[in-house]
């Protein structure tokens, strides 16, 4: 859908779209590669496994995000 749009299909790409209205982004570990790309668009990136199978996928996922939310950013 985002290249039928004109844009990137990729966690960059999402990211390049987000970027003006967010300060962080999460992306998944599979996207590491893609992390200084991200973060030159101006935003801290959280890099995380992102797949939820259960609760307890869920719950570190949410405990990964919030640690990071609340950690400090650049100066």
């Amino acid at each position: 859908m985002l290249a039928s749009l004109g844009h990137e299909s990729s966690a960059r790409g999402v990211a390049a779209i987000l970027a003006p209205h967010t300060d962080i982004f999460v992306l998944d570990m599979v996207d590491a590669g893609s992390e200084p790309s991200i973060a030159g668009l101006g935003v801290r990136t959280c890099v995380t496994d992102t797949i939820m199978a259960d609760e307890a996928g869920r719950a570190r996922l949410a405990t990964d995000i919030l640690g990071f939310a609340r950690s400090p950013g650049p100066s």
